[in-house]
């Protein structure tokens, strides 16, 4: 048993679908699917806001777009906590907690315009986790966070 003592210094406090875009294949045949995340963060440091906007494209066979969808969450850390204060696996932690948001949201318009079910794929979230730090931690974050 692994006793947890220390528990995260943040949690989604909230997250919305920002916009949608499907487009029902012709044939039903949607295999061969592929993953495209865009991060857009952002950080309040006074109200302790981590915001994670996410651009994502869904598409199957040669690049054909089936789904493109905007999503916004929110993390909440405590007021006032500096930028380089927010821990280094927040950035990865913080994809691999909403992804299941992103794959419930894509699978539900699927199923709701009656077409074949889609189950988006596992992926490893690394990379789009490494972009976000890389974003948050470069030289142009100054409109990115907010003292």
């Amino acid at each position: 048993m692994v006793t947890v003592s220390n528990p995260a210094p943040f949690g989604l406090a909230d997250y919305a679908v920002v916009y949608l875009e499907f487009e029902a294949p012709q044939k039903e045949d949607i295999a061969g699917l592929s993953v495209s995340i865009e991060p857009l963060p952002s950080y309040d440091v006074e109200a302790g806001r981590f915001i994670l906007d996410l651009d994502i494209v869904v598409s199957y066979k040669a690049e054909q777009t089936l789904l493109r969808l905007g999503m916004s969450f929110l993390f909440q850390f405590q007021a006032g906590l500096p930028l380089a204060d927010i821990p280094p696996y927040f950035y990865q932690n913080s994809v691999a907690i909403v992804y299941p948001y992103i794959r419930a949201t894509a699978s539900s318009v699927v199923m709701l315009s009656n077409r074949q079910s889609l189950i988006l794929p596992l992926l490893n979230l690394v990379e789009v986790g490494n972009r976000i730090k890389e974003i948050m931690h470069s030289d142009t974050s100054s409109d990115s966070a907010t003292n």
